[in-house]
């Protein structure tokens, strides 16, 4: 598809290898959300005392594992994703990546399965903190 930018400057603004750009997108969501269910040792965000601490740090209280947990496998995918471009890159260099019909599918297919499993992964968890004794004891006292 050629674009006229204003001043008669003719633009490319087609994808040169969609190939390439499936296979990288899928390879990140998939690298994605295994770290985000794998869950990565990652700083945990205590509201209480507004400090950013490793699991484990002793003497603080609740903490939120959701920040460092996501900024993880956004690193993760991120970076999955960028080896993937460069790789394929390189390799499309000497001939250039096409894949067939069915291929794009079963790639798709592995992609949205990853997506939901990693969803159900989720809600399964979410649903086991509603579950949990806490730690604390109850008050002794009534409000």
């Amino acid at each position: 598809m050629e674009w006229m930018v204003p001043g008669h400057i003719e633009v490319d603004l087609t994808m040169k290898n969609p190939a390439t750009v499936l296979l990288c997108v899928s390879i990140a969501i998939f690298v994605f959300c295994g770290s985000f269910l794998w869950n990565p040792p990652s700083p945990r965000f205590h509201p209480i005392e507004r400090v950013w601490r490793m699991p484990g740090a002793e003497g603080l209280g609740p903490a939120m594992g959701w920040y460092g947990r996501t900024g993880a496998a956004m690193l993760a995918g991120a970076g999955a994703g960028g080896a993937c471009l460069v790789l394929t890159t390189v390799a499309s260099r000497r001939k250039p990546i096409s894949l067939t019909p069915a291929v794009v599918y079963i790639i798709t297919a592995i992609a949205l399965a990853t997506l939901i499993g990693a969803s159900a992964g989720i809600v399964h968890e979410q649903r086991s903190w509603f579950y949990k004794t806490p730690l604390a004891p109850p008050p002794s006292h009534e409000y």
